[in-house]
């Protein structure tokens, strides 16, 4: 799939050819390392979050001002925390971030889908980004495995207005 997608990018990227060829590497590495991280919180697993999130730092570092990149950013240092809790609420500020930036660049959704589960966060609700298959609950692990329904790529939250 990432070979796939950095292809289609740099196919449509407009720019100098640094530009693409660094935001096609991009594209096809950031979804990767976020789905890594909330495949391991699905599983209740915190072990080697901070290694995780700093690839997503890394793959950030080309975004510059790319929606969304901000959030992630500001939100990545707090995925690797040595407690689920912190590492699950700082995922959901990433997702938010990821979002945004999925929503700007449709090409880089190939295999993906959002997913949303109102029952998280004491009832706030909350999304994230997985591969398209069996719903994997990043917020509430071995809780609520399978708690979440995919909604639109447009989804945002209420408090977003």
């Amino acid at each position: 799939m990432a070979g796939l997608l950095a292809a289609t990018v740099t196919g449509c990227s407009r720019g100098r050819p640094d530009e693409a060829t660094a935001s096609a590497a991009t594209i096809a590495g950031l979804p990767g390392a976020y789905l890594t991280i909330g495949d391991k919180l699905a599983h209740d697993d915190i072990a080697a979050l901070d290694r995780d999130a700093a690839k997503v730092v890394a793959e950030l570092e080309a975004l510059g001002d790319e929606p969304g990149a901000h959030t992630m950013l500001a939100a990545a240092g707090r995925v690797g925390a040595k407690d689920i809790d912190t590492a699950r609420e700082a995922f959901r500020k990433l997702s938010l971030g990821l979002l945004e930036y999925l929503r700007a660049h449709p090409q880089a959704r190939e295999g993906l889908i959002v997913v949303h589960c109102p029952m998280t966060f004491e009832g706030e609700g909350a999304a994230w980004v997985q591969r398209d298959g069996p719903v994997m609950n990043p917020y509430e692990g071995s809780m609520m495995l399978h708690c979440g329904d995919q909604v639109d790529w447009s989804w945002k939250p209420e408090t977003d207005g």
